[in-house]
This record gives C-alpha cells, sequence and structure tokens, in this order.
C-alpha cells in the first residue's frame, strides 16, 4: 500500500460537520491543506470551511468536485435529540438515516467521479460479542436495530463498484464525547460517586482517540488502494481495567469508592491487527484518559466562564 505522493488535489465532502465526530475531522482537514465540503442537515455549524445543508436521506446534489467522501452523518442511540430525551430511535427512522443514506451517497458519488468513500461504522454490526478477543471476523449475534442498519450500510458500500472502507468503531474519546465509558467514568468520579468496577483484572484496548482517528483518516485518504473493506480499531498496547480506573480517580482527585464486581460481564478486547498493518498509529490507553481529561476539563471550564490555568 504507497502513499500517494500527488497532495495538490486533495478535496473532500465531509457528511454531518455538525455532528461531533464530523465537526473534529473537518476541522482537522482543514488544517491539512485540504479543499473539501461540509454538509449538515438540522443544525449549521460555525467552522471555518464551507458547508451546504443537506438532507442525505433524500436526493444529494452539491457542487464540486471530490477525490473522497469521508461519511460521518448517520442516527446512533446518543444522536440528538434521542439522547436528550431518552427516547429510541425506532428502525424506521435508522433506515432513513444509516440504509437509505448510504444508497444517496453511493448514488451521488457514482455521478460526480468521487473515487473513494471512508465510512463511520460501529462495532455494534457485531451484537452481543461473546469472545474475549475482537476483530473483523468476530461472529454477529442478537445484533440491534442501529448495528443492523450500519452493517447494511456497509454491504451496499462494499457491493458499489467504488472504493471504499468501513471503520467499525468502539466509542470515539475526544473532546465532546458522550455515551461513552470514560466519560461516565470521569463524571461519576468528579462527584464522589461509588464506581463500580467489572472484570478489573482485564486488559483492554478497548479506546480511540479521535486525533489519532483524524490522522489515519488522512493516511487512508493519500494512500494507493485499501487491502480491506472494513476494519476495527483499538490500540495497540493494552491496561488492565482496575489500573485505569485507579489512573482517573488519581487524576481527578476522587474519593469515589471503587467496587469490584467480579464476573457479572464478560469483557472482550479488540484486537486492531489489521489497521496497524495499514499504519494505524495511536496512543495508549492511560495517554488517551489523560489526554480526554484535559479536554474534559477545558470544556467545562468554558461552559461555566472559566479559562483554564
Amino acid at each position: 500500500m504507497e502513499l500517494n505522493k500527488n497532495k495538490e488535489q486533495r478535496t473532500a465532502l465531509v457528511t454531518g460537520v455538525s455532528g461531533y465526530m464530523g465537526g473534529y475531522f473537518a476541522q482537522y482537514l482543514s488544517e491539512n491543506e485540504f479543499t473539501f465540503v461540509g454538509t449538515y442537515n438540522n443544525h449549521k455549524c460555525s467552522g471555518t470551511y464551507s458547508t451546504v445543508k443537506c438532507d442525505l436521506s433524500k436526493n444529494i446534489d452539491i457542487d464540486g468536485k471530490f477525490e473522497v467522501v469521508i461519511h460521518c452523518a448517520g442516527l446512533q442511540p446518543y444522536s440528538s435529540p434521542y439522547f436528550e430525551s431518552g427516547r429510541i430511535p425506532s428502525f424506521n427512522e435508522y433506515k432513513l438515516r444509516n440504509i437509505d443514506a448510504m444508497k444517496n451517497i453511493i448514488e451521488y458519488a457514482k455521478r460526480s467521479g468521487v473515487k473513494k468513500i471512508i465510512n463511520i461504522s460501529t462495532i455494534g454490526v457485531y451484537g452481543e460479542i461473546r469472545n474475549e478477543i475482537m476483530n473483523e471476523d468476530t461472529p454477529m449475534v442478537n445484533v440491534d436495530d442501529y448495528g443492523a442498519t450500519k452493517y447494511a450500510a456497509e454491504l451496499l458500500l462494499k457491493e458499489s463498484g467504488i472504493e471504499g472502507i468501513s471503520l467499525r468503531l468502539p466509542g470515539i474519546i475526544g473532546k465532546g464525547a458522550r455515551g461513552i465509558w470514560a466519560a461516565s467514568a470521569m463524571e461519576k468520579m468528579m462527584h464522589d460517586e461509588d464506581m463500580h468496577v467489572y472484570s478489573p483484572e482485564f486488559i483492554t484496548k478497548n479506546f480511540v482517540w479521535i486525533r489519532d482517528l483524524a490522522k489515519f483518516i488522512v493516511k487512508l485518504i493519500d494512500m494507493n488502494g485499501w487491502k480491506y473493506n472494513e476494519l476495527v480499531l483499538g490500540c495497540r498496547e493494552g491496561e488492565k481495567v482496575i489500573d485505569i480506573v485507579q489512573y482517573m480517580k488519581e487524576m481527578i482527585g476522587s474519593s469515589s469508592e471503587i467496587i469490584i464486581e467480579e464476573g457479572v460481564r464478560k469483557s472482550f478486547c479488540i484486537q486492531a491487527d489489521r489497521a496497524f498493518e495499514m499504519g494505524y498509529e495511536t496512543m495508549k490507553p492511560l495517554e488517551i484518559i489523560d489526554s480526554y481529561w484535559k479536554t474534559f476539563v477545558y470544556s467545562r471550564r468554558r461552559v461555566c466562564g472559566q479559562s483554564l490555568q
């Protein structure tokens, strides 16, 4: 897999730039000499790049010549306004935003001469993960509506005839992340609440730092040919769950009690060998936690009108 040496025509269409990941990727691309347009549906973002309002579940008509589409938009359980209201999306809502949107993106790409599509997917396509080691070949068991529609979108891309890759991700860690274990654990410890830990001695690699992901996406764009159609991502090195929790507690200065719950839940560890083969580089779990805590505190202080010292 060689890198494309000609970077003069680095053009991209990024979907869902009003969202957490799409917004980050858009800002990252703007700092790395890309010409791109970002799409949004309901909430216009305030980035320093061009945006266009577009409902991806309908016909897509966007002016421009793009080398790649980075597809971040879609409906997930933590999407607004579902997350705030606690309402679970219906299957038809998932289908509209995940399957129908992918169909329209593929049709648009074929009409417009787009060469590549990078699809942001989820490890939710596996449903209940019953193996201790999880990789691309892990069996899919009892997949819910969200995972099923994301997998269907992957299949559409794989069979489209366009060069495409789906990144099956755990919860992404970064400023503004929600619905992930790290954010929930930090919130509990900040309020000195009890912290229940399952499988404390289990070694986990299930972390993806958003900046590491953004760097990898740029590497994929510049690569001549992709060996795989789908990748799972996680850390190269692992860390014991109990060591991560204790590190969080010391970092925050919390008086939370750590309560060990042995054997209550079965844990799994992401094995991202294919991604490492394709050049994915990642920080260690504790480095990711440390970086996340800095952005976590910064974002909270900004909300409160305080400056970070």
